[in-house]
């Protein structure tokens, strides 16, 4: 009450009218926005309904899909496999990978104890360990 307008005497009845005129003028503002904020709720509620009914109708369609029609005469337990399976190649054994980097560093390893085995200088160490080096890299 302390903010309705007043006179010396009591309230001033003009400016109380018009308050009151303000004040219905926006609840029936807020009104219309509640109105139109449900209205949109029911349709958002809607539309999930129907999103919903059609996944459930999908998966129900995916579901029938994945089950022969007719009872199979194979015995119980063992599930039918797909078409494609039998396009599927049978996977390739393959012999144990070393990897190039240990075969290189062997070769470089018997390189060096062969040159030193074979009593040659530094100098034809240093060319054969070259060569054997320039062979690795390329």
């Amino acid at each position: 009450m302390s903010e309705l307008p007043r006179t010396e005497e009591s309230y001033d009845a003009a400016r109380v009218e018009e308050a009151f005129a303000t004040f219905s003028e926006r609840v029936q503002e807020l009104e219309s926005v509640a109105g139109e904020l449900r209205e949109e709720l029911r349709a958002l509620r809607s539309e999930r309904l129907e999103q919903e009914r059609l996944e459930q109708h999908v998966r129900r369609r995916r579901a029938d899909e994945a089950w022969p029609v007719e009872p199979s005469e194979e015995p119980v337990g063992r599930d039918l496999a797909p078409a494609w399976i039998g396009s599927v190649p049978a996977p390739v054994s393959r012999a144990v990978a070393v990897p190039r980097f240990a075969l290189e560093a062997i070769f470089l390893v018997l390189v060096a104890v062969f040159a030193g085995l074979a009593d040659l200088t530094t100098t034809v160490i240093v060319i054969v360990m070259a060569t054997a080096l320039a062979l690795v890299v390329v």
